[in-house]
């Protein structure tokens, strides 16, 4: 993944807050910072949060979309017009973020005879609504 638009100093912040770590990275090239993410040494137990499973549902030490989601949240929060780039989609700023995240969770990363969606593709509890409330927090009616 690369990110513009955040120090590097931000950006190993929010990777310790969110509870997964920089397998490599992250490295300065021009105007982007380059890493990926991997699970921290501890939580490679079976119940580990944001560990993803294969198309089988066994485990693999990995950060599911989840995990991913959860840190390009609050790099987007930092800077809501930060461009971030994966190996699955160029999220140009926060509300092209909202706007595309579902979709890429809804990506088949299994087979053909054995479909998979991103969202799916783990143990970690998270789902769809609550990813959409973490994006989109509800809003106060104003009452007159």
């Amino acid at each position: 993944m690369k990110v513009k638009g955040i120090t590097e100093r931000q950006l190993r912040s929010i990777v310790r807050k969110v509870g997964v770590q920089f397998n490599n990275g992250p490295t300065k090239i021009g105007n982007y910072l380059f890493f990926t993410l991997r699970l921290p040494q501890f939580a490679r137990a079976p119940k580990a949060k944001y560990r993803r499973t294969g198309t089988r549902g066994r485990r693999i030490c990995a950060v599911c979309y989840h995990g991913h989601f959860a840190v390009m949240q609050r790099i987007l929060d930092v800077n809501p017009d930060a461009v971030i780039r994966s190996a699955v989609a160029t999220y140009l700023g926060k509300d092209d973020f909202e706007a595309k995240a579902p979709s890429v969770g809804e990506r088949n990363v299994g087979s053909m005879m054995e479909p998979r969606m991103f969202i799916d593709s783990c143990n970690c509890g998270g789902t769809f609504d609550m990813m959409l409330r973490e994006v989109k927090p509800a809003t106060k009616e104003k009452t007159p």
